[in-house]
């Protein structure tokens, strides 16, 4: 499909295309130089370690191929365990006997890469949980942590690291339906989760691993790795058809639900408070002048079907924490949409499609939120009302900073954006408070049933009076 060059999205400041062909061209120069060589042993390695590498190693020398064990942080927790000048991991490589390597500069997660038998790589996760915890005490700066539904609260000293590994190695860690989950828990003090959704999918982008995060007290993370690590010596059968999330080649996973290419600045180790952050206009705007500085321009491909062109940042706006963004905006429009995994050759944008399920109006409402996505969940500095990554759509749209949904007629575009100010005025400050949730009836924000009038996506605004406010509930 064909797009001229003057409809690539259109930007405001540095354009996002920049940004979003970075890991593209990254990938280009690390993972396709033709290299082809033999790994460094199947199962066994060096040492007993989990694997030593891979059979065969089309990407030469390159160590995100050659490690013997890969671990996940946050990217805040990264120049903790690097140290200043790389003094923490020379010492952790000397007292553990292993060679470590961080990969993933200025990308929202990081990927630890060790090379060394499993008693060593037990004893580098160890220093590398007690140096993080040393440095934030775990209070508000703590990097992020991913607990799953149905996992317990993590604890205020809790560390946590993301194993990865092959799809077919997560069954031995899990055991007999569940079993080895409850154990590690009872035996060692750590929460041990083997997530199965992704932005990307059911595994990480171009890839057949996951993510098993292990969350626990610095003392216990240790003991929990090194039970683990024993259960793959053992049990472990995916090594050698293992292909490996290359970070350079596939970009973020979006596991933390961060930016990738604006990382780096002061502040960005703190988790906001969902709501408005400070961008590039802290006041109201001048008449005439709209918040969607950017706006992804869309193409009919069918009657139901239409289809546009994003950036790598782009990607990570829309999809949000963990996919959720993206699943979000699936409801309350009802369509399906797909972002393709890669970009076209010679090209840094990669194609989204948008295809009209239930709801009559339910394409339109989608670009709308789309673009909400693009504007809202950019870089602050980029944006004229920038919300926290955190923020789920449907809490910045009842913010009003984004107009009304294009589907409402006016009459109903003006009852839309009155609820939301005499909410603002209520005190909802613009957004929800960790502690707040809106509740909306189900069908006043995500439409009616299919058959029932006004079916349009965003309930039954259009021709309607203004709820009166002692009528309203919370959120409207």
């Amino acid at each position: 499909m064909n797009f001229g060059a003057d409809e690539a999205p259109q930007t405001f400041g540095p354009p996002g295309g920049a940004n979003g062909g970075q890991w593209q061209s990254r990938g280009g120069g690390r993972g396709r130089g033709g290299f082809r060589g033999r790994g460094r042993g199947g199962f066994g390695g060096r040492g007993g370690g989990y694997g030593g590498g891979f059979g065969v190693n089309r990407h030469g020398n390159d160590p995100q191929y050659t490690a013997d064990y890969r671990i996940m942080l946050h990217n805040s927790a990264a120049g903790t365990i690097i140290g200043k000048g790389g003094s923490k991991i020379k010492e952790i490589e000397e007292q553990s006997s292993c060679k470590l390597k961080c990969v993933g500069e200025k990308m929202p997660e990081r990927v630890v890469l060790i090379h060394g038998d499993a008693e060593s790589a037990t004893k580098a996760c160890s220093m590398m949980a007690e140096a993080i915890h040393e440095q934030y005490s775990y209070g508000q700066n703590r990097p992020p942590v991913i607990m799953a539904p149905g996992q317990k609260p993590c604890g205020r000293d809790d560390v946590q690291f993301g194993l990865l590994l092959s799809e077919m190695d997560c069954g031995p860690i899990i055991g007999r339906q569940g079993s080895r989950i409850t154990t590690y828990h009872q035996e060692t003090g750590c929460q041990v989760f083997v997530h199965n959704e992704y932005s990307s999918g059911k595994t990480l982008p171009q890839s057949n691993e996951k993510v098993v995060t292990v969350t626990g007290p610095p003392r216990a993370i240790p003991v929990c790795f090194e039970r683990i690590f024993s259960v793959l010596q053992e049990e472990g059968r995916g090594r050698n058809r293992r292909r490996i999330w290359d970070l350079y080649e596939a970009g973020p996973c979006n596991f933390y639900g961060d930016l990738g290419p604006n990382f780096g600045g002061p502040g960005m180790n703190a988790q906001p408070a969902p709501g408005p952050v400070p961008g590039a206009w802290n006041s109201e705007l001048p008449d005439g002048v709209t918040p969607f500085l950017q706006n992804v321009p869309f193409k009919n491909e069918s009657e139901n079907v239409v289809v546009g062109l994003i950036n790598q940042e782009m990607v990570t706006s829309i999809i949000g924490p963990r996919g959720a963004r993206i699943k979000e905006i699936r409801k309350m429009t009802g369509c399906e949409i797909i972002i393709d995994d890669e970009c076209p050759v010679d090209s840094v944008f990669r194609t989204l499609t948008i295809k009209k399920g239930a709801i009559e109006e339910g394409v339109e409402n989608a670009k709308w939120l789309i673009d909400i996505c693009v504007n809202a969940f950019c870089d602050p500095q980029l944006s004229l009302r920038p919300f926290s990554t955190d923020m789920s759509i449907e809490n910045a749209i009842l913010t009003g900073a984004y107009g009304a949904p294009p589907s409402l007629d006016e009459a109903g575009k003006q009852s839309f954006l009155q609820q939301c100010k005499e909410q603002q005025n209520g005190g909802m400050n613009g957004g929800m408070n960790n502690d707040e949730t809106p509740q909306q009836p189900e069908q006043a924000f995500y439409g009616n049933a299919p058959g029932q009038q006004n079916n349009n996506g965003f309930g039954n605004f259009n021709n309607q009076e203004p709820i009166k406010q002692e009528q309203q509930t919370p959120g409207w």
